[in-house]
């Protein structure tokens, strides 16, 4: 069993910080993680950034992997989903080489984990992220995660794990507000080459009050019409498609 170390592998390259749209709800989120990616393992340690899913979490892990890979390409990134993380710690408890999964962790310098809520209720699990987590506390290591809530708001998750990581920084990504919805479809709007008058933004904005997965999948709606119909897009024509969602 082998953790791909190459965090290339695993970024996603839309995720980049130059595409978060920065706004009031995100602004202290996004800050902090530009700090870390500035100087990993000296401000903000460990970090964890939570809020409601579809706000920009896995955006800013992965655009933290991209600055640190331009600023710091001498570093041992790891991103890797909870998931993963307990699917493999999971399956080398079972083939009694949970020694091996943790000696994994040992050269790396940061290490970025998203949904760590996927770990509560399972001891074992938690008993093996909190071995890792301590070392690499220990040695300087940067540590980011993710979660939906506060760690200590976490059903199933061990108090001594929240305690430990009540040493560093919690940054809550809160719900978008419409200038930052504004804000988001119009950069979706210029990368998807959709000329969208700039008023009927402004009144979408204002009926979709959801995350960046509804805007997106509003935009991609959008889009099949305008391919579909071949006209241009009005007003009147996206009010309309935004009422049905």
């Amino acid at each position: 069993m082998v953790i791909q170390m190459d965090v290339t592998t695993k970024l996603n390259s839309k995720y980049t910080f130059d595409r978060f749209v920065v706004g009031r709800g995100n602004c202290f989120a996004h800050s902090a993680a530009m700090a870390v990616a500035e100087a990993p393992g000296e401000v903000y340690n460990p970090l964890l950034i939570y809020g409601n899913p579809g706000l920009g979490k896995t955006h800013l892990l992965h655009a933290v992997g991209h600055l640190l890979n331009k600023l710091h390409p001498e570093l041992q990134i790891l991103y890797m989903t909870c998931e993963q993380f307990a699917s493999d710690c999971a399956h080398a408890v079972n083939q009694k080489q949970a020694h091996i999964f943790r000696k994994q962790f040992q050269d790396v310098d940061v290490v970025m984990i998203d949904n760590i809520e996927i770990v509560a209720g399972r001891t074992r699990t938690q008993q093996e992220f909190f071995d890792i987590f301590n070392e690499l506390y220990n040695q300087e290591k940067q540590i980011i995660l993710t979660s939906s809530k506060p760690l200590q708001d976490l059903d199933g998750l061990d108090q001594l794990l929240c305690s430990r990581f009540n040493r560093g920084m919690a940054a809550e990504i809160r719900n978008l507000d419409i200038q930052t919805r504004i804000g988001i479809l119009q950069q979706n709007a210029e990368e998807w080459h959709l000329e969208i008058p700039s008023e009927a933004i402004q009144m979408v904005a204002a009926v979709l009050n959801g995350d960046v997965r509804q805007l997106e999948g509003y935009l991609a709606k959008l889009e099949i019409y305008y391919n579909l119909e071949h006209k241009p897009i009005t007003t009147q024509m996206c009010l309309q498609l935004a009422r049905k969602i």
